[in-house]
């Protein structure tokens, strides 16, 4: 079976897409089937393509050479916040199924299968369009395989280490501002920061005692850290499914209008308390404020581990 898998990545749209496109890959090899993911680079790119199947094309503008790799394929995959109606058009056209992923109802969608993995999608008045398929709500959630099979992990009754990471959005001025209120605040904290390029500036609060970081990590990388530390402030993208899938406790910052829904949900469980914006006042203020509540209660009474279906 040969499947093509289509998406973006970079500074400007995030690594969310590519994060879910490499899950549904992974997911295909374990059947014995190797897709082609190809890859729409946005501004500059930070991180590491963990599948190795790949290649990197302006897919939305080469036109010809999309219609190429459009030839001998028995299923078409996108994952777009950036394709226009004209993509998809294109692909309908072909005598192959094809799976949209939309997290915002962004387009009147051709005939395929359209999945929203969103936790609480599947309450979500979709219109039922050209005879699609509708695949919604956390069910559908496609993750990494490093996620996949989760070991025991430990609650500790008191914080000691805490991860911040903002995927492939990372603003290393608010980084840098978070972390050094929060080093002032709290003491004796271990502070986990992930960022993407280590071509970024490194602010002097990075090379402070009890502070490491953490460049372009792979999935194991991060699994890793979502494991071993107590909690994570975090965007509201794909992050947020594997902390959940972990049981590690977060605190949540929308970096991006798509991430507003996945936060309200996570809302509904109990698995956040509350969620921020990075323009809001205050906002480091509201931060620390979690980050106090997370030390003094135990992140234990706050812990939510999502099992997927198997």
């Amino acid at each position: 079976m040969r499947i093509k898998v289509f998406t973006e990545a970079g500074s400007n749209v995030g690594l969310g897409h590519l994060t879910r496109c490499t899950a549904v890959c992974q997911g295909f090899e374990e059947k014995g089937i190797s897709p082609e993911l190809i890859v729409k680079v946005v501004g500059d790119f930070s991180g590491k393509f963990e599948y190795k199947n790949y290649r990197i094309l302006d897919w939305m503008q080469e036109v010809r050479l999309f219609e190429k790799l459009l030839e001998d394929v028995n299923l078409a995959i996108v994952d777009s916040y950036l394709a226009d109606e004209d993509v998809y058009r294109l692909i309908s056209k072909k005598d192959f199924p094809a799976m949209y992923f939309d997290d915002t109802q962004r387009l009147n969608y051709p005939e395929g299968i359209i999945v929203n993995e969103a936790i609480g999608a599947e309450n979500i008045s979709y219109m039922q369009r050209n005879n699609s398929n509708l695949l919604l709500g956390l069910q559908y959630t496609p993750l990494r395989k490093v996620f996949w099979d989760i070991g025991n992990r430990t609650y500790n009754n008191k914080v000691n280490d805490v991860l911040i990471t903002f995927g492939g959005t990372s603003d290393t001025e608010f980084v840098e501002e978070l972390l050094t209120v929060l080093s002032s605040r709290f003491s004796g904290i271990k502070w986990h920061i992930v960022l993407g390029s280590e071509k970024l500036t490194r602010p002097a609060v990075f090379d402070k005692r009890g502070i490491k970081v953490y460049f372009e990590l792979d999935g194991k990388g991060i699994y890793d850290l979502m494991m071993n530390c107590d909690f994570c402030i975090s965007a509201g993208g794909q992050t947020i499914y594997e902390l959940a899938r972990v049981g590690t406790p977060a605190i949540a910052v929308c970096w991006a209008e798509n991430q507003k829904d996945n936060l309200n949900g996570w809302k509904n469980t109990g698995f956040i308390r509350k969620w921020f914006r990075p323009d809001d006042d205050d906002i480091f203020d509201f931060i620390t404020e979690e980050a106090e509540f997370l030390m003094e209660v135990g992140t234990k009474k706050t812990r939510f581990a999502w099992r997927r279906y198997d």
